[in-house]
């Protein structure tokens, strides 16, 4: 089965031409675009203005609009009581694995917090000055660093 991509501009330019000419057959443009029938029909209804006009510019707002939307947040963004209680925690240096067992609300994991560090998304907290290894990887005496990849 072949995987599902969006509509080119060629093909929405195409698809604009094709109901300028009068084309109201979504089996026929689909034919002469090379897709599914289902997909024509789709983005038509999906991207067909009030008035019952297309427009391949309208189209590509919409697209990155909606891809901007659909996004995923990271929980230390969007969760003010959970940001300021990981602040407040890595102030008294605990580990993130402490913080991440001692929040009460929806549980987060500590490779949250890691993420968030590694990410910059705590100004002022950083892996080297807050955390327990201060970002290091363990590593046990003995071994070699190898058997630790």
């Amino acid at each position: 089965m072949q995987s599902y991509t969006h509509l080119s501009a060629q093909e929405r330019e195409c698809l604009l031409v094709r109901l300028g000419e009068g084309k109201k057959n979504t089996r026929s443009i689909a034919h002469e675009l090379g897709r599914n029938v289902s997909s024509v029909s789709w983005a038509l209804a999906r991207n067909t203005r009030e008035n019952s006009s297309y427009s391949p510019l309208a189209v590509t707002d919409l697209y990155r609009k909606r891809r901007k939307k659909c996004i995923r947040r990271r929980r230390l963004e969007t969760d003010a009581n959970l940001r300021a209680f990981v602040e407040n925690r890595l102030n008294d240096f605990w580990s993130s694995q402490i913080v991440a067992a001692r929040w009460w609300g929806k549980p987060v994991g500590h490779s949250t917090i890691y993420r968030a560090l590694k990410a910059r998304a705590l100004p002022g907290y950083a892996e080297k000055s807050h955390l327990l290894r201060q970002g290091k990887r363990k590593y046990c005496r003995g071994d070699s660093v190898e058997s630790h990849k």
